[in-house]
């Protein structure tokens, strides 16, 4: 279901990658039932916020006041970029980050509200290029369909969609 939206948009939306950013966002936070998200896409060592899905209206701004940074070890994106698997916080007031004041962990609680945010990782060629991260402002487990699709590899469709989207040379539109 989550693929055929974003093949979806794709194809109502050529070369425009917004809208493909914003459709994986949405399934990423709908799938783990999140109350909102983020999509990171990485440029070099840092990344760039390309899609928000309901965010926060404070986080929200200072995302488009500092849209590419840098993520410390470690925060739950650098955890993910280290090792190129799923990062579960069930609570990011008791995370290594936060605790130690880095500055994304404290946005993310303060400014978001946040407890248990979920981050995973989109790979091509073994490198992290895309992290969607969804959070919910209570704490619980988020050991829903986004992490067992995850687990079981579900993912890799929308990993090759988004590949396919970021080719340097896409050589066409899916058929299915």
């Amino acid at each position: 279901k989550a693929t055929a939206e974003v093949l979806r948009v794709i194809s109502s939306s050529p070369g425009a990658l917004e809208p493909v950013f914003k459709a994986v966002l949405a399934n990423a936070v709908r799938l783990c039932a999140a109350k909102f998200g983020t999509l990171w896409l990485a440029e070099g060592d840092r990344f760039r916020s390309v899609a928000f899905h309901d965010l926060p209206a404070g986080l929200a701004e200072e995302r488009l006041r500092e849209p590419l940074v840098e993520f410390a070890p470690s925060t739950g994106v650098g955890r993910v970029v280290r090792t190129k698997q799923v990062v579960h916080v069930d609570d990011m007031s008791r995370d290594p980050a936060y605790l130690a004041r880095n500055p994304r962990a404290v946005l993310l609680v303060e400014l978001g509200g946040a407890r248990t945010v979920i981050f995973a990782p989109l790979l091509k060629d073994d490198d992290v290029i895309v992290i969607p991260k969804a959070a919910r402002r209570e704490m619980d487990q988020l050991v829903g369909d986004l992490e067992r699709a995850w687990a079981e590899g579900q993912s890799l469709p929308l990993e090759e969609v988004l590949a396919m989207v970021l080719a340097p040379d896409p050589v066409g539109t899916p058929s299915e």
